[in-house]
């Protein structure tokens, strides 16, 4: 009798478990499911709200236009969690390993909230006691986990909160992992509750619940910090919370290769009609975005950070430089600090992108001789046009001191453009009479190369050097003829033409006048 009914026993709970694994696989189908036809209309949704704002005028039209998208987002961000969940518990989910620098991927993460957490007076911070960390994650489900952490620590600490995310390497079982804390000083969790925040659908009772919560986020942040062989721990005291992750470090996956499909691989000299934009900007997703953006209209080449865009800006000398600020090792600030200082680059326009919105942040920006200031999110319209307004400007520059050699030279303005023209022309001046005092040479009077020298004096003047060389022989000679009392053929020798008749044809091509008709005592 007691062994018949061990086994009718065993064989109910073999009937249960089945069942319930059985419920298990239809729940999480029916999510799957209810979460994907949720998708499409909410991606329709969102794509026609960023088409209508385009259009719309009305600016309170425009607000509502707004909260509608950003419910549609977080919306999105739900269904998106459900979606993961559902995958995780049918161990549907495969990592997808990449090396790459993780403290330049938080800080993009980090850059993506400021907007948010500044429109509600929140001090956003990252923190890395190492320059980088060069590890292998998952950026997807790594960009989740963070994500989800921030959105909580953003509604727990309200208007006027802090929350700090710190990374750093740590030892464990002496093995290297990397420590990720997301600390803040929001309404903090009640100790009774600490132990059950990570399981799914679980929310905390109290009367200081924070609207917007679903308890799928922390369930799914959970079971992906397992998913990557790490742990996740959490500590609050009724006042702030600290989550502490610990991902191991191992260095076994691909190398990301930020460059492949951004550097610009065009003849080093070759300088076409499309004006040529230096980018430098240290996230892959971004610096392809911006590339497709602007490669419309004009030639884009690319630096993955602070260095390398330094190296090529001089190399290359292009016509305007767009920089992110946050970048490892040398920064925006830094990178614009040092073209500014630079003879060479000190002309090109420099544009910051930064999620720093902050007035003093902006006054710091353009004391270092900023161009414009660009704050994260931009749209494509503005970028667009602050760059086709810098341009332009320098096109104007371009026609004074190309069209007004001898305005510049007596204008007592003190701007870097003016400087170096003054300088440019100087040194033509005391070479005046010498035939052979050509490009390379004034080349090396600037100490530049030819090719920097060419780029500068095309992006100040529109001439090449040795046009603007002759113009400035030109104007020299037209002021000599001016003044009457000598011939052409003296003024020719007088300011480096070795043939009056070369020297005739040039100066009517210059000034549409011939020589003879500018003189009083002409020779010929």
């Amino acid at each position: 009798y007691f062994a018949y009914d061990y086994h009718q026993d065993k064989r109910r709970k073999e009937v249960e478990s089945k069942r319930l694994k059985e419920l298990d696989r239809v729940k999480n189908n029916m999510y799957t499911n209810i979460t994907h036809e949720f998708r499409t209309p909410l991606t329709l949704i969102l794509g026609y709200i960023e088409e209508l704002n385009n259009k719309m005028e009305d600016e309170a039209e425009r607000g509502l236009l707004n909260n509608i998208g950003e419910n549609s987002q977080r919306l999105l961000k739900m269904v998106n969690d459900i979606l993961e969940l559902s995958k995780l518990e049918g161990s549907k989910v495969t990592l997808h390993l990449e090396q790459d620098d993780l403290v330049v991927y938080l800080r993009y993460l980090i850059d993506r909230f400021q907007p948010l957490a500044q429109n509600n007076h929140i001090d956003l911070s990252f923190i890395s006691h190492d320059h980088h960390v060069v590890m292998d994650f998952d950026r997807e489900r790594l960009g989740s986990i963070i994500i989800n952490l921030i959105s909580n620590a953003i509604r727990a600490v309200g208007l006027d909160g802090r929350i700090t995310v710190e990374l750093r390497k740590q030892q464990r079982s002496s093995e290297p992992h990397a420590c990720i804390v997301v600390r803040d000083n929001g309404i903090g969790i009640p100790k009774e509750d600490l132990p059950l925040i990570f399981q799914k659908y679980y929310q905390v009772e109290t009367d200081k619940m924070v609207p917007g919560t679903t308890g799928i986020g922390l369930a799914l942040v959970y079971d992906l910090v397992s998913l990557m062989q790490g742990s996740i721990s959490v500590e609050s005291d009724d006042q702030g919370t600290i989550f502490t992750i610990l991902l191991p470090m191992t260095n076994d996956a691909p190398t990301v290769q930020y460059e492949d499909d951004l550097v610009d691989r065009s003849p080093v000299v070759e300088v076409g009609d499309r004006s040529l934009i230096l980018l430098i900007e240290d996230n892959k997703d971004l610096a392809k975005f911006i590339k497709r953006v602007l490669s419309r209209s004009y030639d884009v080449i690319y630096a993955v950070n602070g260095a390398d865009g330094l190296s090529l800006a001089q190399e290359r000398l292009p016509d305007l430089i767009v920089s992110d600020v946050m970048m490892p090792d040398i920064d925006g600030y830094q990178v614009c600090q040092q073209l500014k200082n630079d003879l060479k680059t000190d002309h090109i326009p420099v544009i910051l992108l930064t999620a720093k919105a902050g007035q003093e942040n902006k006054n710091y920006a353009i004391s270092l001789g900023a161009d414009a200031y660009i704050i994260k999110p931009f749209s494509q319209d503005e970028l667009l046009l602050r760059i086709h307004q810098l341009i332009e400007i320098r096109n104007k520059l371009a026609e004074k001191f190309g069209g007004g050699l001898m305005e510049v030279m007596s204008s007592n303005k003190m701007d870097k453009q003016s400087i170096f023209i003054r300088r440019v022309v100087g040194c033509i001046n005391e070479h005046m009479e010498d035939a052979d005092f050509g490009v390379s040479q004034l080349a090396q009077k600037l100490s530049l190369s030819e090719s920097q020298l060419y780029r500068k004096i095309k992006s100040l003047s529109g001439k090449s050097t040795a046009i603007f060389i002759r113009s400035v022989r030109l104007e020299k000679a037209k002021v000599m003829l001016e003044g009457g009392d000598v011939g052409v053929s003296e003024v020719a020798y007088a300011t480096g033409f070795n043939d009056p008749s070369w020297f005739s044809r040039a100066f009517k091509k210059e000034f549409g006048i011939v020589p003879s008709l500018v003189t009083q005592g002409d020779d010929d």
